[in-house]
């Protein structure tokens, strides 16, 4: 791995999934949030590090090598409501890519989860489509799981439990 970025994770436990080597490309990077912040603006970069406890040195380092990258290589950022945005989103999603949509530490409402819930179902019915999500667990610990639909079948798994600074996995 050749990445300034390397998140180090204590594994737990005596399960390691399978990875294969190369990863496959991502060809669509894109990020939807309320308030997205512009890492290109040095306000908004202030902001991020003063999010950081003082004391934690080693994520204030991470945070300058992932926002050097961001700005190097920026991901298309939509600023608005995800859930209400996501039909558009996914009819531009190429045919041809494996759709795989991220929501971690995300906060809605339980009928917005409902929601999200019904879109990607809908959407599952029509071609592949892999959410990965968290939930909170206890204190700082939390729980990933993955809810795939693969040829329109729908499969629920957690995958692992995890810190949420990323300090251990448990698969």
């Amino acid at each position: 791995m050749n990445s300034p970025v390397q998140i180090k994770c204590a594994l737990r436990g005596k399960i390691v999934p399978p990875l294969t080597e190369p990863f496959s490309e991502v060809p669509l990077r894109l990020g939807v949030d309320v308030n997205p912040i512009d890492v290109r603006d040095p306000e908004a970069t202030l902001w991020l590090r003063a999010l950081i406890w003082p004391e934690q040195e080693r994520r204030a380092k991470l945070l300058r090598r992932a926002v050097t990258i961001a700005q190097q290589q920026a991901p298309e950022l939509i600023a608005g409501d995800a859930v209400a945005l996501l039909p558009d989103i996914l009819a531009k999603v190429p045919k041809d890519t494996t759709l795989c949509i991220f929501r971690i530490f995300t906060q809605l409402s339980p009928d917005a989860r409902e929601q999200l819930s019904l879109q990607i179902s809908e959407h599952g019915a029509k071609r592949d489509v892999f959410l990965i999500s968290s939930r909170p667990r206890r204190g700082n610990d939390c729980e990933l799981n993955l809810v795939s639909f693969v040829n329109g079948v729908k499969t629920e798994k957690r995958l692992a439990y995890f810190e949420n600074h990323g300090e251990w996995l448990e698969w």
